[in-house]
């Protein structure tokens, strides 16, 4: 008899729980069962749609559209509300390659912090050397979550010019943004590079 009351304690975590999960107003709860599919022609006024799954759905149909003519409006979902809508514009910009670059430049320069992150990372992973002055300028960015990118996507590319930017970066206030920048100035592997990683370990 002593274990019934615990029990029914148990019982009714569970059913909160369980409630809360049927009530909580989480993107997830509202995702439709099949996402909206929208041809090029209605994507661009659907940008604009209150629906965070429409927004995504146009962003996804411009870049399936492989016209450059989107690039813009593209990089403009990136500072969307949304998460998944500026995640989706940062995937289908790398989709674009080099012919994002430039446009993705500019983003770095974006009042929201997160189109500047996305738009470092999105740099990286198309790996294309022009962007490298860009990404070095924005070691210097004053959010870390744009500072750590670009370190990383400097690595990828692991252009030399970027050593000096680099070892600027080994000083950062954020210890992540120091491990990203060792690990790009190891990746590009340069005499100055190295002795830059030698004395920071010993620092």
């Amino acid at each position: 008899m002593k274990l019934l009351p615990f029990i029914m304690v148990i019982l009714a975590v569970m059913s909160y729980f369980a409630g809360k999960r049927k009530t909580n107003p989480a993107k997830s709860s509202t995702q439709p069962s099949e996402a909206p599919v929208l041809n090029p022609a209605e994507a661009k006024s659907a940008l604009r749609h209150p629906d965070w799954h429409m927004r995504e759905a146009a962003v996804r149909a411009l870049g399936r559209s492989n016209d450059v003519d989107a690039l813009s409006d593209l990089a403009a979902a990136l500072n969307d509300d949304d998460d998944d809508v500026r995640e989706a514009a940062r995937e289908m910009l790398e989709k674009f390659g080099a012919a994002a670059v430039s446009v993705l430049l500019d983003a770095l320069h974006s009042i929201k912090f997160e189109a500047r992150a996305l738009s470092a990372k999105a740099l990286g992973s198309i790996g294309d050397r022009s962007a490298v002055p860009g990404l070095i300028e924005a070691l210097t960015d004053k959010s870390m979550w744009v500072r750590l990118p670009a370190a990383e996507s400097l690595g990828i590319i692991a252009d030399q010019q970027a050593v000096p930017g680099l070892i600027a970066a080994l000083s950062d206030d954020e210890v992540e943004v120091q491990r990203a920048a060792a690990d790009a100035l190891r990746r590009i592997g340069t005499p100055e590079a190295q002795k830059a990683l030698r004395l920071h370990t010993h620092t």
